[in-house]
């Protein structure tokens, strides 16, 4: 099933191959959840670090029917990225975790016998 991504660039210019990458990200999540209704990713660059490189601040927003999960790396933390592609990578990461917990829960809830 095919789901919407939309992307959205703060404090940077856009980039086709990024997006493309993302896009691809995106389509890997199907492998956990097959209904996904809306996908949201915020490309940010927050501080601009001449000496140390900018830090990409990514956020991942995915809808599913009934649920709403985020997943960010914060451009703060010790293991910032300056490597958009990473960055985006990891952050796709987290809500692949999410969402296989959340399906996880699904699968025990109709695994319940019914009293």
């Amino acid at each position: 099933m095919t789901f919407p991504v939309r992307v959205t660039w703060k404090h940077h210019d856009p980039s086709t191959a990024v997006e493309e990458f993302i896009q691809a990200q995106a389509d890997r999540l199907d492998r956990y959840v097959s209904d996904i209704v809306d996908c949201h990713v915020t490309v940010e660059t927050p501080h601009h670090h001449h000496e140390h490189g900018n830090h990409f601040l990514v956020t991942v927003d995915v809808r599913v029917p009934g649920n709403e999960f985020v997943a960010k790396r914060d451009p703060e933390a010790a293991d910032a990225h300056t490597d958009v592609h990473a960055a985006i990578k990891d952050a796709f990461e987290s809500m692949k975790h999410q969402l296989q917990h959340h399906q996880g829960k699904r699968r025990d809830r109709q695994r319940q016998p019914r009293a």
